[in-house]
């Protein structure tokens, strides 16, 4: 990469960390001007690396969707290995790293439970996706859990599953 590539790539993130922190405080209805002086640039200026408003909060969501998708599949990774845990502080550290995970996405986490109209079908399309491989890995730490006799044979797994991804988020 060529140093006014890396350049870009480093303006490129520190808009979005700024978009992200602005949009996690004043809601949505943040404007680009409200963006760009925060960033420090002029609003013309961000069209050099975002097209659009939307642009930006596609990419915050992406960024968000990625980041649970690794939480997840480094949890179902980790149920492949031997663990002496005890069950609960399993399910503790998955629920804890969604948690965590949700905070340092707060922008992108109060997009996903916006369901107003949009004219970016993209973005709409990004909003409504469910975090599946979160869920999965929970699903499964509590199967895990319930084979060792931690968690009851009547409890319905796939709905407290969802419920603690929820409440983590």
């Amino acid at each position: 990469m060529t140093d006014s590539a890396t350049e870009a790539g480093t303006r490129r993130t520190e808009i979005l960390e700024t978009a992200a922190s602005l949009i996690a405080s004043s809601g949505l209805r943040t404007s680009l001007q409200e963006i760009a002086d925060a960033a420090g640039i002029l609003p013309g200026s961000l069209y050099h690396h975002f097209e659009s408003k939307e642009a930006i909060l596609v990419e915050l969501i992406r960024r968000y969707q990625a980041d649970l998708a690794r939480i997840g599949e480094s949890a179902q990774a980790k149920l492949d290995e031997p663990d002496s845990r005890p069950p609960a502080e399993q399910i503790t550290e998955l629920g804890s790293a969604i948690a965590n995970c949700a905070v340092r996405h707060r922008a992108a986490l109060q997009m996903s439970f916006y369901e107003g109209p949009s004219a970016d079908p993209e973005l709409m399309k990004l909003t409504q996706q469910r975090p599946t491989a979160i869920q999965e890995a929970m699903l499964q730490t509590l199967r895990a859990a319930r084979w060792s006799g931690y968690i009851k044979a009547d409890i319905d797994l796939p709905t407290l599953a969802d419920r603690i991804c929820q409440t983590m988020l």
